[in-house]
């Protein structure tokens, strides 16, 4: 987005979840982390193995809580 629309955006403190952590899920991951959508912050992602996706998340700036099916039981 450029920077002259970023400034326009009009999503404020948008919280994103994420189903799966597959190539897609990795990408958009990354991009929120990294700010790509200006007010939008990843906060979840639903995952079948926890421990395999929060040893990937870790390198994000502010890595989000992880899911499992499990955790609803």
């Amino acid at each position: 987005m450029p920077p002259q629309e970023a400034a326009r955006s009009p999503v404020r403190g948008g919280r994103v979840a994420i189903a799966g952590l597959g190539t897609v899920g990795r990408a958009v991951a990354r991009a929120l982390d990294g700010g790509a959508i200006p007010g939008l912050s990843l906060t979840a992602v639903a995952v079948r193995d926890g421990g395999k996706a929060r040893a990937e998340l870790a390198a994000l700036a502010a890595p989000p809580e992880v899911v499992t099916a499990f955790d609803a039981l």
